[in-house]
């Protein structure tokens, strides 16, 4: 997995406590992730959190249809 920064200001310690599972999420950074590219604004569902909260694994649901691992520093809460 490899992320390219897109700098958008930082986000509070506290959001990866509010990233559980089933979760409407957006990537903040574009995601490479097995040669494909998940663009920022990608949006999704945790469909898994890692036990330490550093990483999960979103369900993408646009564009495309994937399952992907993100940390949590690429990731925000959808609005929904």
């Amino acid at each position: 997995m490899q992320f390219i920064e897109r700098p958008r200001g930082s986000s509070p310690a506290s959001l990866t406590a509010r990233l559980v599972e089933h979760a409407r999420v957006r990537l903040t950074s574009d995601v490479l992730e097995q040669g494909s590219l998940y663009p920022a604004g990608s949006t999704g569902t945790v469909v898994h959190v890692y036990s330490d909260a550093a990483a999960f694994e979103v369900e993408i649901t646009h564009p495309g249809h994937d399952v992907i691992t993100v940390e949590g520093k690429a990731l925000e809460l959808a609005s929904q």
